[in-house]
């Protein structure tokens, strides 16, 4: 039986190459609120990590391999534009 559109399925997408799949209901957290307001915002870039260990679950280190670049360095601009499109793909009226 399908979830309610107050509590919606889990939603399966494809960001950098990689196949993840999100569970809108992450997003009612504060903390991860609170997160992604300090990395957005600039407030705090280093929230970055604890946010996407959350996110990202067993697929985390999948997800740095594939922002790898080609000297091995994850750069900011990376993880940047991976956010931001996961934060797309993952939006449950997408």
């Amino acid at each position: 039986m399908p979830k309610s559109p107050l509590h919606p399925s889990p939603k399966t997408v494809t960001v950098h190459g990689v196949t993840l799949t999100i569970d809108p209901e992450l997003f009612d957290d504060y903390e991860i609120v609170e997160d992604l307001y300090d990395v957005q915002s600039g407030e705090n870039p280093l929230k970055a990590v604890p946010l996407l260990r959350r996110l990202l679950g067993d697929k985390y280190e999948e997800v740095k391999d594939a922002l790898r670049g080609e000297d091995g360095r994850i750069t900011s601009e990376a993880l940047d534009t991976f956010l931001t499109d996961l934060m797309e793909a993952a939006n449950p009226n997408s």
